[in-house]
């Protein structure tokens, strides 16, 4: 059994090209739509917040913030990794077949797309609005991603400045419907780290097999956690994140955490996110 507290921390390397950040491109499902999973339904969520986060893609019905027609501002990177911009843009939202639930002639689902332009070199990754938020180059952090075992461990470099995310697990007793002693678990915390500072971003339980073969740490239910995007959304000089939050394989949670939107003792806040399950 584990008896201390561990962390996977960064180590520092020579500075690499920034990363490029992926198209968030998953499907979510409807509110009538009941998955065998047990985990519940979720639905696009802004809760009335002055920002709003919508990913591009295909969607059940229901399950999209934006509408036809609206402009909202759309973040595109640039292929080669060298920045980003923020642009307004007229959102299409069209009917298509939804694979999943629809019968033969039907079209339920819901494509969320933006116009691409001409001999585009950018791609569009998220669709965003909010306080603070406006059309403009944004500065895109050089990102290293060192996460290993199973567990978050990034470097960002912004501006002069650099930090880090951090996973930070303290061992639990183990569910008494595993008592078993075949798996060990965990709580974690997944901080945002400055100098001496810290701010727990996240929260999840985690657990690995046990014995010899001990396998690498799997976060939630088989989750997946990982930064979508490392940059100066709000133009305030500090890192701003689009993070995937999910604690489980079939929940969609991209969410927005900004810098200046943070309180004292706070690098950022969680401004908005978009749930969605995929069943």
């Amino acid at each position: 059994m584990l008896h201390d507290s561990f962390v996977l921390r960064t180590v520092v390397k020579p500075a690499t090209k920034p990363a490029t950040n992926p198209i968030i491109n998953r499907a979510a499902t409807s509110a009538a739509l009941a998955c065998a999973l047990g985990i519940g339904l979720a639905h696009a969520a802004t809760g009335g917040q002055r920002h709003a986060i919508q990913p591009l893609g295909n969607f059940h019905q229901g399950e999209t913030v934006a509408r036809n027609g609206e402009r909202w501002l759309a973040l595109w990177t640039r292929d080669d990794g060298s920045g980003g911009r923020l642009a307004e843009a007229r959102v299409n939202v069209t009917r298509v077949e939804d694979q999943l639930v629809d019968a033969v002639g039907q079209k339920t689902g819901e494509e969320v797309s933006v116009p691409m332009p001409v001999n585009a070199r950018d791609t569009p990754i998220m669709l965003l609005r909010g306080k603070g938020l406006r059309s403009g180059d944004v500065v895109m952090a050089q990102v290293e991603d060192l996460s290993a075992d199973g567990l978050l461990a990034y470097t960002f470099r912004l501006g002069g400045q650099e930090s880090r995310l951090e996973t930070r697990c303290t061992p639990r007793a183990a569910p008494a419907e595993e008592d078993n002693g075949d798996r060990q678990h965990a709580q974690c915390r997944i901080e945002l780290v400055a100098g001496k500072t810290r701010q727990t971003v996240l929260t999840m339980s985690a657990s690995r097999s046990a014995g010899a073969a001990t396998g690498p740490w799997m976060l939630g239910d088989d989750a997946t956690p990982h930064v979508l995007f490392a940059g100066d959304l709000d133009r305030d000089g500090r890192l701003d994140l689009l993070f995937e939050i999910s604690d489980h394989y079939n929940l969609a949670r991209p969410t927005l955490f900004l810098s200046s939107a943070a309180r004292s003792g706070e690098f950022l806040r969680q401004v908005s996110e978009h749930r969605g399950v995929g069943c």
